[in-house]
């Protein structure tokens, strides 16, 4: 069974599974992603964000955060902005759901 790539489904599991690979790289790291300014730190390769220094872990999250926002902009083009916006809540909801706040507060 093929899924439709035009579908939201399609597109909640391709950003659900970065963004589970996200949350483990990140707690690899003890990084606090939600926390203001942690994820434009990381982008910036600014590893000072980690609790625990592992340049592998840190240099794969860079990538993932990478790929989650042009998956999530690939998704609000093909979905609309506001289907994309409901996909990410339902997915990080998910998480906070499993993770607790291990990491941070969203601004």
């Amino acid at each position: 069974m093929t899924v439709d790539p035009s579908s939201p489904r399609h597109w909640e599991r391709i950003l659900e599974s970065i963004d589970l690979e996200i949350a483990q790289m990140a707690i690899i790291c003890r990084i606090r992603l939600l926390d203001p300014g942690v994820i434009e730190r990381v982008i910036d390769r600014n590893d000072i964000v980690c609790g625990h220094k592992n340049p592998h872990a840190f240099e794969k999250l860079r990538a993932l955060l990478i790929m989650h926002f042009t998956a999530r902009q690939s998704a609000a083009q093909e979905l609309g902005e506001e289907q994309a916006g409901a996909i990410t809540a339902h997915i990080r909801a998910h998480l906070n759901a499993r993770l607790g706040d291990q990491f941070g507060t969203p601004p």
